[in-house]
């Protein structure tokens, strides 16, 4: 009986909306040029999505324009050059609309259009993640779908990837050490000899768009193979990736021309593409991506209901999402385990939409990405980052043990040492008093790092705290500057106070008094015998000042940047015999947390070397 052509067209018109719905729902850009390298069609929802752009931003001009200055020039040979080859593959970066970058994968294939013009069907996906990150798991591999062979110069092969297995029915132990060519359909073997020889002459990657392979049970598998010659060590040898298009072929060869675009898009997509109905059931679903990522085929899914698929913990989740998407007409992303034919499961990210087909029946369509790779990467920097906190955590735990158990008598050495030079220093002789000096001067160098060191750890751990109470800052200061005095005189500094007799602020004396010295210390330091240092207290009515101005060596702007973080300790050129230069670089980060914690700031200005310095404390005043 002959078919009637009206009800053939009514077909084929159904079929193609629905792959026009697919293409138009699609999360990856579709993107479709003419020979001339102008646009002529794009999924306007996924490219504004992606990169902020509509179709009347595209619609007419050459997919160069957006590209990165340093891509445009390969862009536009593998454009051309996908032209001739009937297909090509790239990586390029593309400018989002609010001048950004973002890397996209694409895949193109070419197509005669029904008014006999050859097209390009485009296929791009986001990878900026991926780039980002591919240094750092280099060792995750992904994508994993093509054989990588390794054959030396005379075709005998060296390497074969696990995958040739599930293509062609070998394990690797088999194809190791026989000729390549065996293995290759007998009217193809003079096209892959003729690449070899090609590639043997230049260095450039040699493509073989078409073959036939033979799998061990004798079947005929279409293949494309990409491929150069590699030298290491002297060793030179091929290294080739073969792609099974078996499917995408005989797929290609029973598709009518008025839905070719649609169906190329549909089955030669990377993410598994269902259609469900309100029962759940499955209604429609790519068969390559469901073989590879599920391994089932078609016959074992189709009218099914999706939930069945789906890790019994992620059933329920997955029941609420689809409920509410049919009720609320809602779109989401859920990420669930699908479980494979051979029982394991594999993540997947769902992303889901509401629609209604031609008879209004509302339907979802879902695209599931394999995204088991990225889960195992995430739980690896988790279990890398558990096993930092524990060591950080043991490493917190050995300074305060060990700064405690060397506090103790290093306390008792620097207070003896002190007495000793304050009130006994002319009972010594100038040998002995030189050795005192060193003394006291070693222990107040070790006392510091110590407590610096507490206090750091304290500041990790979020245990350093405050006791705030009304006190005199200028009592504080007057402290400080005694405190520090002995070492002044030593260097013959003068240091001049301006203060108010009395300022009360509510502070933490301890800290507060520790930031001073602090400062003021490293103020003696860093300036040269005979130099003055500047202090003031100001009030200025909702915040007070505290300055410490000296006539020292000075701040580069590089020296000032970094200032007040931790083991900051900047590396002075000074070759002064009246500069000390030693420090933890502990001592400014500290001061910082603390003022920080007092709600306050505090900040260095230097006009550069050799022409001072001034540390600058600022105070709130609550009321």
């Amino acid at each position: 009986m002959a078919k009637n052509p009206n009800t053939e067209e009514r077909r084929l018109k159904k079929s193609a909306d629905k792959f026009k719905f697919i293409l138009d729902n699609a999360n990856d850009l579709i993107t479709i040029i003419n020979e001339n390298l102008i646009h002529e069609y794009i999924n306007e929802k996924a490219y504004f999505d992606l990169l902020g752009y509509k179709s009347e931003d595209i619609i007419g001009k050459t997919p160069l324009t957006p590209l990165h200055p340093d891509d445009i020039k390969r862009g536009r040979k593998i454009l051309l050059d996908g032209f001739k080859r009937g297909e090509g593959r790239s990586e390029m970066r593309i400018r989002h609309k609010k001048g950004h970058y973002l890397w996209l994968e694409s895949r193109g294939k070419t197509f005669i259009d029904t008014d006999g013009t050859r097209k390009a069907i485009i296929i791009s996906r986001d990878i900026s993640e991926r780039k980002e990150n591919e240094q750092k798991f280099m060792g995750i591999i992904k994508n994993l779908t093509d054989i990588i062979l390794e054959v030396d110069l005379k075709g005998i092969v060296t390497y074969v990837s696990p995958q040739c297995y599930d293509i062609m029915g070998y394990q690797p132990n088999e194809l190791i050490g026989k000729n390549a060519l065996k293995y290759i359909y007998s009217e193809d073997v003079p096209k892959i000899a003729e690449a070899m020889k090609k590639a043997l002459k230049i260095e450039d990657m040699i493509s073989v768009p078409l073959y036939r392979l033979v799998h061990k049970n004798n079947n005929i598998l279409f293949a494309s193979a990409r491929g150069k010659r590699v030298s290491t060590n002297g060793n030179d040898r091929f290294i080739v990736t073969i792609r099974d298009i078996t499917i995408q072929r005989k797929t290609e060869q029973k598709l009518k021309k008025s839905e070719t675009m649609y169906r190329l898009i549909s089955e030669n997509a990377n993410d598994l593409i269902l259609i469900i109905g309100i029962n759940l059931k499955v209604e429609y679903v790519n068969e390559k991506p469901l073989l590879k990522l599920t391994g089932y085929s078609l016959n074992e899914v189709m009218g099914k209901r999706v939930l069945n698929y789906i890790h019994p913990e992620d059933q329920l989740k997955n029941l609420e999402i689809f409920q509410e998407a049919f009720e609320k007409e809602n779109q989401g992303t859920v990420e669930s385990r699908l479980r494979h034919k051979n029982g394991h499961y594999i993540y997947v990210e769902i992303n889901g939409r509401l629609f209604y087909d031609e008879n209004g029946e509302p339907k979802a369509i879902l695209i599931a990405r394999d995204i088991t790779e990225r889960k195992k990467a995430e739980k690896s920097i988790m279990e890398d980052y558990k096993k930092l906190e524990e060591l950080s955590q043991i490493k917190s735990e050995l300074i305060l043990q060990t700064s405690h158990e060397f506090k103790t008598p290093l306390n008792s050495i620097y207070a003896a040492s002190q007495l000793l030079l304050r009130n006994f220093k002319e009972q010594f002789n100038d040998k002995a008093l030189e050795f005192i000096e060193m003394i006291y001067r070693g222990s107040q160098k070790l006392k510091h790092l110590i407590e610096n060191m507490l206090d750091a750890s304290k500041v990790e751990s979020g245990k350093l705290k405050l006791t705030l109470e009304k006190e005199d800052l200028v009592e504080i200061l007057n402290n400080c500057i005694f405190d520090l005095k002995y070492w002044a005189d030593m260097k013959n500094i003068d240091i001049d106070v301006k203060a108010p007799e009395k300022f009360i602020l509510k502070v933490d004396q301890i800290r507060i008094e520790q930031v001073i010295v602090n400062l003021i210390s490293n103020a003696i330091k860093y300036t040269p015998l005979n130099g003055k240092i500047s202090i003031s207290l100001i009030d200025k009515q909702k915040w007070v000042e505290i300055s410490i101005k000296d006539t020292g060596i000075g701040l580069t702007k590089k020296e000032k940047e970094g200032l007040f973080q931790k083991f900051g300790k900047i590396e002075r050129p000074s070759k002064q015999l009246d500069i000390e230069i030693e420090g933890s670089g502990l001592g400014l980060y500290i001061s910082k947390e603390i003022v920080e914690l007092h709600k306050g700031e505090i900040f260095a200005e230097s006009k550069g070397r050799n022409k001072g310095s001034t540390f600058k404390i600022i105070l709130p005043q609550v009321k």
